[in-house]
């Protein structure tokens, strides 16, 4: 499977692999990437007992290595390739 990762391709993961594996104590941190917001998700790993919560929009306290790589990440995102041979 290629390409970029959208909300039915998450909740795909989500439904298949992540909430079987899913305990009532686990929680699953999310940053705040559009597809972890698509209806549904959340809803499933609630079902499963577990505790979804996102990351504030901008907390770099908690991924300090975001702005030690954002520099060498700029031309790739502005190439706005989406699979390796795009690349």
């Amino acid at each position: 499977m290629g390409g970029a990762t959208n909300g039915a391709r998450f909740l795909s993961y989500v439904a298949d692999a992540l909430v079987p594996a899913l305990t009532p104590v686990d929680a699953v941190v999310m940053d705040n990437l559009a597809a972890h917001e698509a209806p549904g998700i959340r809803s499933a790993m609630e079902a499963a007992g577990s505790h979804p919560r996102c990351r504030l929009a901008s907390s770099p306290d908690f991924n300090r290595i975001d702005s030690a790589f954002a520099k060498p990440r700029a031309p790739l995102w502005s190439a706005a390739a989406r699979s390796v041979h795009d690349l």
